[in-house]
Parts: structure tokens; C-alpha cells; sequence
């Protein structure tokens, strides 16, 4: 077992990949840089760059990450790109040629759904999601688990729509996306908040010896537009209304009327209580409004740093985050990691968590 805390050698190789078999074909000595990302939050997931003596057209090409430590050696994968060569140089040595990979997803957005296209009402949105990525993508799919969503009324192609958008329309009905893992296999994240997941790791700046230690450069930051501090609810009852007020006054949140030393209004015309023309429709109202503020009193914040590369932690998984000297201590979701296939193999990486303000 390969000890990421401790000193090893590391190396990489590259491999061309039978986009049939999704196997290797042969490895590629002439790769002498590599970069890769992986990116939450885009459609496709993620990309890489490399830089060869060679040019290859359009293929499949498969990073590795070779670890050895202790007399044991391991080969780990970092990702299965489609690669497009758009240029080189010659320095009257060698050619270098530089190569942008995509994700595996790409060919979805290739071509569409013909015009009519739709999945029945009552059918597994989830099922027919991966029946139509895996009929439609040469990598392998694995997605599911257990997770489905019965479609209220049929999903119907838009005009223009790619496989890759009407295929991600469907998942979001389910609160998923698509995505790739690391071996190239096509799979789908659920989107959930840090609190709700289990950490894969524990991160920090100090800490035990067991923790991934980041480097010393630590950014964070958030955005306070468009979170409240002021929700106002009026529930119309024939000709009259009732209005309810919800104040957020307190001096220690960022978003405070104190705080921010002016009212941010939230307007609520069609609240939602129970009996609302019944006694007690205005306590209900105010109750509503006070919980209403306080789900809309969230802060989304974001942390960047550098760490050693270790295999366990990807895209969409959950950290625990302990930077002492940045004062953050929270579980976070990881939505990008940028890595330099180069010796000593830091990571990028950046994560959300939310706090609330109240």
C-alpha cells in the first residue's frame, strides 16, 4: 500500500486507448508534458493538454500515474481524453506539438435527438439517461445505483438539443449530472451539500500526521449579492392582504441590516401556508417568512490551495477542511482539480461549502 503522506518516486505514462475496447493499445513515449482538469460545473467535466514530439490526429489517450515507494510500485489513472492536435513547432531539433483533450462526453454534444424526440410520462428518467449516454458514448457508462425519478409528463427534445444537453435535462430531474472519473468511465454526480455527505479525506494547514497537508497559500472568498436581510411575505385574501416582515438585525451576521447598514428586501407574493383565510393566517405568515429568510440567509464560499495528489479525492467528492490560519473548519465539496503531470505532482483544487448567516 502506497503511504501518500511519505516520499516516493513518481512518474507518467501515456498510452493510446482502443475507443472500442476502451483498453490500451500501445504506450506513447513521445508525451513529454501533460496537464489535466476536472471541472464540477462544466457540461463536460473535463479536459487536458499535452505536449508531444509527435501529432496523432484525433484518439484516445490515457494518463498514469506511476508511484513507487518501498519496492512497490503502483500505476494509478488520472484520465482518458479524446485528443485533437491543433498545431506544432520545430526548433530544428525535434517538433513539438501541442495537444487540447476533451472529456469523453464530448461526442454527445456531437449530434442530437431528431426533432419529436421524447421519453414517456411515468418512465425512469435516471434508467433512460444511462441507456441513451451508453448507446450514444464509445466509453464505458456506470451510473445509477440504485437512484431513479418517475417523470411526471413526457421530457421532449428541444430543437437543436445535443444528446449531451437532453441527456443532463433528463438527470436533472433527478438532482444529478453527468461526469468522468478518472478511468474515462461515464458516471453521474448527485448534487447534494457538503453536510449531507461523508469526507473522504481531511485536509489542513496544520494537523495530524494522517491529514493532507496543502502549501502555505491558502485564497477564499464569497459573495454576499442577492442573499436577504429583509423577506417580506403578502398573501392576497380577496380584498384584503395580510403582510408578514422578517428581519435579519443581527450585528454578528455579515448580512444583517447592521451589518450591511441598509435593508436587502426578499418579496414573497405567493406564500404558502396552511388555512390562509383561517385564525392565526398572520402568525402563520410571519412564521413562514422568518423561516423563509433564514433558508435564503446562505453564503456559498469558495477555497483555493495546492496539495499533494492522492487518488481518493475527486471532483464532487466531500473534504474536511482544517485551515487554522485562514480560520476555515469545514466539510467542503470539491468542484475542480487542476494537476502538472510533473515530479512531485501538487494538485490545485478548489471547494465550496455554504455558511449560514443566521
Amino acid at each position: 500500500m502506497i503511504d501518500f503522506s511519505a516520499g516516493m518516486q513518481r512518474t507518467y505514462e501515456f498510452y493510446l486507448v482502443d475507443p472500442v475496447s476502451w483498453c490500451d493499445i500501445r504506450r506513447l513515449r513521445c508525451i513529454y508534458s501533460a496537464s489535466t482538469t476536472y471541472d464540477s460545473s462544466t457540461d463536460t467535466g473535463c479536459c487536458a493538454t499535452f505536449e508531444s514530439s509527435e501529432s496523432f490526429g484525433e484518439a484516445y489517450i490515457r494518463i498514469y500515474s506511476v508511484c513507487r515507494q518501498g519496492g512497490e510500485e503502483r500505476r494509478y489513472q488520472l484520465g482518458t481524453f479524446l485528443c485533437q492536435t491543433n498545431g506544432g513547432d520545430h526548433n530544428g531539433k525535434r517538433e513539438a506539438s501541442s495537444i487540447d483533450a476533451y472529456s469523453p462526453l464530448l461526442e454527445l454534444s456531437d449530434y442530437g435527438p431528431d426533432i419529436g424526440f421524447f421519453v414517456p410520462a411515468g418512465q425512469d428518467a435516471v434508467e433512460w439517461a444511462r441507456r441513451l449516454a451508453a448507446s450514444r458514448a464509445r466509453a464505458p457508462v456506470a451510473f445509477g445505483g440504485g437512484a431513479s425519478h418517475a417523470l411526471p409528463e413526457p421530457y421532449i427534445a428541444k430543437p437543436g438539443e445535443s444528446w449531451l444537453d437532453f441527456v443532463n435535462g433528463l438527470l436533472s430531474k433527478a438532482g444529478m449530472r453527468l461526469f468522468v472519473d478518472f478511468t474515462g468511465t461515464v458516471t453521474a454526480l448527485v448534487d447534494r451539500d457538503a453536510e449531507s455527505m461523508a469526507p473522504v479525506a481531511y485536509i489542513s494547514d496544520q494537523g495530524p500526521l494522517a491529514a493532507t497537508k496543502v502549501q502555505p497559500d491558502i485564497s477564499h472568498e464569497h459573495d454576499l449579492y442577492g442573499v436577504p436581510n429583509t423577506y417580506i411575505s403578502v398573501l392576497s385574501r380577496g380584498d384584503s392582504s395580510l403582510t408578514a416582515i422578517a428581519v435579519n438585525d443581527d450585528p454578528s451576521s455579515l448580512t444583517s441590516t447592521v451589518s450591511r447598514g441598509r435593508p436587502v428586501h426578499h418579496y414573497d407574493l405567493s406564500p404558502e401556508i396552511e388555512d390562509p383565510d383561517g385564525p392565526g393566517a398572520l402568525g402563520r405568515l410571519q412564521f413562514y417568512s422568518e423561516s423563509n429568510l433564514k433558508k435564503k440567509s446562505v453564503v456559498t464560499r469558495r477555497v483555493r490551495y495546492k496539495r499533494p495528489w492522492q487518488p481518493n479525492i475527486r471532483a464532487g467528492d466531500c473534504v474536511r477542511l482544517d485551515f487554522d490560519r485562514a480560520g476555515i473548519h469545514a466539510r467542503a465539496v470539491v468542484v475542480r482539480q487542476e494537476t502538472e503531470c510533473t515530479p512531485g505532482g501538487q494538485v490545485s483544487e478548489e471547494c465550496v461549502y455554504k455558511e449560514a448567516m443566521m
